[in-house]
């Protein structure tokens, strides 16, 4: 099934640019919904001093494509993980299938150093309709 150029960019929207609250996940795993608990196996990173990153209005759209326009910073942790998934959430703690919006791999996984200020960089994380 192919999208309009007006259903992408309308779903896009939708996901990342017009709500009132967005937080960015890093996963060590790619996220499972459960449908018989009504859960998600979220594989979110569980180290000392991570948190979700707010990120709401800090997406930009052109055409088809999102990207994050400025470098996104991530407190830093206390042990080794290596972030193999990023996703987006509507809560900044909530685990409910209702506030995960979405998800998608990174195209090289990041490695975080413990007690390393980690930057996204400005156009790393796109997601495409």
């Amino acid at each position: 099934m192919g999208l309009t150029e007006q259903t992408a960019g309308e779903t896009l929207d939708a996901l990342l640019i017009a709500p009132p609250s967005l937080y960015l996940s890093l996963h060590t795993a790619q996220p499972v919904e459960n449908q018989l608990t009504h859960s998600v196996v979220t594989h979110e990173m569980t180290a000392g001093g991570y948190t979700r990153v707010d990120v709401t209005g800090g997406f930009d759209r052109s055409g088809r494509l999102v990207t994050n326009p400025a470098d996104i910073e991530v407190a830093e942790i206390d042990a080794l993980q290596v972030a193999t998934h990023w996703g987006v959430w509507s809560h900044p703690t909530s685990t409910s299938p209702i506030h995960f919006r979405f998800f998608t791999a990174f195209n090289i996984p990041r490695t975080i150093q413990p007690s390393t200020p980690v930057t996204i960089p400005a156009g790393a994380l796109r997601v495409r309709a």
